[in-house]
């Protein structure tokens, strides 16, 4: 349930990718796939967050950047830094990540902006521009 789902609100954050042995487990499971992708589609954030942008444990967010969009679950963490997320290393985060010829591409600090996303999108799906 949002806390404020008629307002588009939207706050900066940095994403940092970490390793979640759930999400491995799941990825090298070949028939897990639905399982793969309930670990790896969620985003922590903070409370001060959450709330900035109107969502609550469980909701969807969409996380935009310069190179992409993607949807995924929020959870709540109360060791997430303010104005920082925290995501399962996968193919998700990825669409957020460029690859400049000549540049290593950057998987642990990844600028987006986060707001409410939409319910009809299933979350780790890249959002349709």
């Amino acid at each position: 349930m949002s806390l404020a789902p008629s307002q588009n609100l939207s706050i900066p954050l940095v994403v940092v990718t970490y390793r979640d042995i759930y999400a491995w487990a799941a990825h090298l499971d070949k028939n897990e796939e639905t399982m793969y992708d309930k670990y790896a589609a969620i985003i922590r954030l903070s409370e001060p967050d959450m709330k900035a942008i109107g969502v609550s444990r469980g909701d969807k967010v969409t996380l935009s950047n310069k190179v992409g969009s993607i949807v995924v679950r929020v959870q709540l963490d109360s060791k997430c830094p303010k104005g920082f997320g925290f995501m399962p290393m996968s193919h998700i985060p990825n669409e957020l990540t460029s690859y400049e010829a000549g540049k290593l591409p950057n998987f642990k600090w990844i600028d987006v902006v986060a707001e409410a996303g939409p319910g009809d999108q299933k979350p780790g799906d890249p959002r349709p521009e």
